[in-house]
């Protein structure tokens, strides 16, 4: 009985440690290509630098026009922020997304009224945002939504990382 109760109390504090650390991406350089649906990005050269910055996961992506994005991840509160800058530094958009629970990989855009797709930054309400890490030891962030609200919902944007040489 001890035996058991031991094991159960292992696997209920694992659980949500193995949850994290598939957005646990280790600080460094990374770069990366960008699969998506729009012609623009397609195929688009990117570089992510990953630092942690309290306790939040930060990550800078660049592109090749010096415009930037960060992603900021919060175990604590489950919730991510993206942030998008021009080529000058200059913030352009924000928005947040939030998993159902602390530890998720998955995060639901935050709306003031769904049924209306009231979101941040006009993004549809059934959009989410997914950052995994993948077997070959290359890390993700997917974003899968709809194009405008009569479309199915499917992925849209996978950034795909691999640690800079």
């Amino acid at each position: 009985m001890r035996k058991m109760l031991a094991v159960a109390v292992v696997v209920a504090l694992a659980v949500p440690v193995l949850a994290w650390s598939a957005t646990n991406i280790a600080p460094g350089k990374y770069s990366g290509k960008i699969n998506s649906v729009v012609p623009q990005l397609n195929g688009k050269s990117v570089n992510a630098e990953v630092k942690t910055q309290a306790e939040n996961m930060v990550i800078t992506v660049t592109y090749d026009d010096k415009t930037k994005e960060d992603w900021i991840v919060n175990p604590k509160t489950g919730t991510l922020t993206q942030k998008e800058y021009d080529a000058a530094g200059k913030m352009t958009q924000e928005y947040v997304a939030t998993a159902k629970k602390p530890g998720e990989v998955d995060f639901y855009v935050n709306c003031k009224d769904a049924a209306k797709n009231v979101c941040d930054a006009g993004v549809k309400a059934n959009s989410y945002w997914t950052i995994k890490n993948n077997p070959d030891n290359s890390w993700s962030y997917i974003f899968t939504g709809t194009r405008d609200a009569n479309a199915p919902i499917a992925k849209r944007h996978e950034f795909i990382f691999k640690a800079s040489k």
